[in-house]
């Protein structure tokens, strides 16, 4: 069978372990041995697996089993020599009973030798009690001989495989039959498990039948044999369930396995793809383009490219292959599913394009510095410097464009940014145009990265034709501050001039009162009590003019002190105003919620603030009832609430009701006097001295001014 292949044989007995021998068998089919080198005694032996040349890359992944059959085989070779050894020193001994001469010693002694020295254990033990134990067996055991000596074969065995164990010793002895290798399990002397091998021969000495046992640790075996079997379906396992798709091919190129994620892609089952060609899942027109070339690896080459993957249902999909030969018979390729990544390759592209377009039709100068020097820029940056093309700034120095005025400071913030600093934002200087004319810009920029370079992304503003337009309303500004000033001054002045003649007609009316008799008052009292209401009403809007103007002049200054705001400010108003509201047929009471109605605060501001929102009270409620109430809130601040069951507030008055001039009713029908001062200058003086104003109102259903009053310190 192998005289042509010789060469192969020789090698083996040269020393190689293997070789993989190729012959024809009787059909004259090509077919394939795996030759392993056996090395138990010269001349060597051997051991053959035939098998095909598609088994035969999964056969040697099993090389590692099959080794370790082979030893077990070695070993069990050994044991048949050693059995047949002894059982011709056991003839010998028989035939020379009585005479010991030289030679029988010498047997003796070398059948010892044997026993000592051979690598397995063994025992011999009478109807269970141990007569001998080799050194193997006392190494094996973790024991010594005397210890042994004293100790039944039983002992080794773990309970519950007692019995069986006994019965099986029990067939040895009555029948005379040699008990093969079996696995079984053991205890040392110090108690550690081993899996073992035992087999079992009768031996008969003085016409008493004795058994030898030979003891055989594959504990380690059994291991490498556990690793192996987890190895491999730890190598399914990844294989199986790997996130990418891969195939394994045979020299030829036909599909010999595939895992799931393969047969997900390609929507086929596994029984229906093995043996089928590479070509097989790739369209011819591809295949015209890019045939594969994965038979002309080398081993451990690889090769990546990109393709579409057929579908079982005809559909393609874009992905990624890395092809590997791992063996001379075997070629992994690894499937990379590119569907998500060229859609995302796409709308990439499409954003680069609609930012390129962006980028290229913004009003706004952008540009991208490397070293100082323009690398990009938009067209408008180019029209901004008063050029025709982009490419005519392209490679300048950004500081050529630069202004005097701003050069120092423009090179400083640049080399900052070119050295780590994040950004420079809102910083204004001038550039210098193509014609030499100096504009105003506004400069954004920040440190980025390009193409592994620092470099610099900056945004610039023309901002010449802004910078004028603030100077002029700057300057509109100023002339309307002064406008407005004067108006308040003016205001002001006349203000001053009205009340020096009406102090006189006021004073004088009052001495005419007092000098004209009873007959002449009583007939002419609807005249005097006009001209003193005229004068009043005067008076109050001089007065709120007055204030107001010290207001908007900032020449108010609070004077912080502490005062009872119930006994100094709201009895002294409520005695003033009780007497108009009487007139008006109203009720208006004072009341007061606490007993601690001490304030630190400006005593006229606060005066002024409850004088005109009880005003308002009494001049907007035609009948009904006016309440003044002071107390403290939860968190113990005072606070004044005027109450009253007027004619309300409309919501959409609320909002400008402390406007300046503002009533609800305006024009010459309003129903009510005055100016629409008094609330404004309730909020003014609350502002000043750190004090809150809320009000709460219905139309036509009263309306509730409350003033909270928070710490202020003089």
């Amino acid at each position: 069978l192998f005289s042509a292949e010789g060469v192969f044989i020789r090698k083996i007995l040269d020393g190689d372990s293997e070789i993989i021998i190729k012959f024809n068998n009787e059909n004259f089919k090509p077919a394939y041995c795996l030759a392993v080198a056996v090395d138990f005694h010269e001349p060597k032996e051997f051991f053959f697996l035939v098998t095909s040349k598609d088994d035969l890359a999964r056969l040697r992944k099993k090389m590692i089993a099959v080794q370790s059959a082979l030893d077990l085989l070695r070993l069990r070779i050994e044991n048949i020599r050693l059995n047949e050894s002894l059982r011709k020193q056991n003839e010998y001994l028989k035939e020379k009973v009585g005479k010991k001469t030289k030679e029988q010693e010498e047997s003796l002694l070398l059948n010892n030798v044997l026993l000592e020295t051979s690598p397995e254990a063994i025992i011999l033990h009478d109807n269970g009690k141990i007569v001998y134990a080799n050194k193997a067996s006392i190494k094996l055991l973790e024991t010594t001989e005397e210890e042994i000596l004293k100790k039944n074969v039983l002992f080794l065995v773990p309970e519950e495989e007692r019995e069986k164990i006994k019965q099986r010793m029990k067939s040895i002895v009555e029948k005379g039959e040699v008990a093969p290798f079996r696995e079984s399990k053991i205890l040392t002397f110090k108690g550690k498990p081993l899996y073992v091998e035992v087999e079992g021969h009768p031996i008969t000495s003085n016409g008493k039948v004795i058994v030898c046992l030979f003891i055989r640790d594959v504990t380690e075996k059994k291991k490498n044999f556990k690793r192996l079997s987890e190895s491999e379906e730890k190598f399914h396992r990844l294989f199986n369930d790997a996130l990418t798709g891969i195939i394994i091919l045979n020299k030829k190129g036909n599909l010999v396995d595939a895992n799931k994620k393969f047969l997900k892609l390609t929507g086929y089952e596994k029984e229906k793809i093995l043996n089928l060609h590479i070509t097989n899942f790739f369209a011819k027109e591809e295949l015209k383009v890019k045939p594969p070339h994965y038979s002309d690896l080398k081993i451990g080459e690889m090769l990546t490219m990109e393709r579409e993957l057929l579908k079982s249902d005809g559909g393609k999909i874009p992905v990624e292959i890395s092809a590997k030969k791992t063996h001379p018979n075997e070629v992994q390729v690894f499937f990379r599913d590119l569907t998500e990544i060229k859609k995302a390759e796409e709308t990439l592209r499409r954003n680069e394009e609609k930012y390129r377009k962006l980028i290229a039709l913004s009003p706004v100068g952008i540009v991208i510095l490397r070293e100082g020097k323009i690398v990009f820029a938009n067209q408008a940056l180019a029209t901004t410097f008063g050029y025709d093309s982009v490419d005519e700034i392209i490679d300048k120095p950004v500081l050529d464009f630069v202004d005097d005025s701003f050069y120092q400071v423009a090179k400083e913030r640049l080399e900052e940014l070119f050295t780590g600093g994040k950004k420079v934002t809102g910083l204004e200087g001038k550039f210098v145009k193509k014609d030499g004319s100096i504009i105003d810009v506004l400069v954004l920029g920040q440190s980025i990265t390009l193409e592994g370079q620092p470099a610099v992304q900056g945004y610039i503003y023309d901002i010449t034709e802004k910078k004028k337009s603030e100077e002029l309303m700057i300057l509109a500004r100023k002339k309307a501050e002064a406008a407005d000033k004067l108006k308040t001054e003016f205001v002001a002045q006349v203000s001053h001039e009205m009340r020096t003649p009406l102090n006189i007609i006021i004073n004088y009316l009052a001495l005419l009162e007092e000098e004209l008799d009873e007959e002449f008052k009583e007939q002419h009292k609807l005249e005097i009590e006009t001209i003193k209401n005229g004068s009043r009403r005067l008076e109050r809007t001089v007065d709120l003019i007055l204030n107001l103007t010290e207001m908007e002049l900032d020449y108010y200054s609070p004077q912080i002190r502490e005062f009872d705001i119930y006994a100094d400010v709201l009895f002294t108003i409520y005695y003033e105003k009780k007497e108009s509201a009487l007139k008006k047929g109203l009720k208006i009471k004072l009341l007061k919620n606490t007993d601690n109605t001490l304030l630190k605060s400006d005593f006229t501001a606060v005066t002024k603030i409850a004088e005109n929102l009880i005003d308002n009270a009494i001049k907007f409620t035609n009948e009904g009832k006016v309440e003044i109430n002071v107390g403290r809130d939860e968190a113990d601040r005072l606070y004044i609430e005027i109450t009253d069951t007027g004619i309300g507030i409309s919501k959409e008055f609320i909002k400008k009701m402390f406007a300046p001039f503002s009533q609800e009713s305006e024009g010459s029908t309003r129903q009510y006097q005055g100016m629409g001062l008094g609330l404004t200058l309730v909020k003014k003086y609350c502002e000043i001295i750190n004090a809150e104003v809320n009000v709460d109102t219905q139309k036509e259903g009263g309306t509730t001014f409350r003033v909270t009053f928070n710490p202020l310190e003089a």
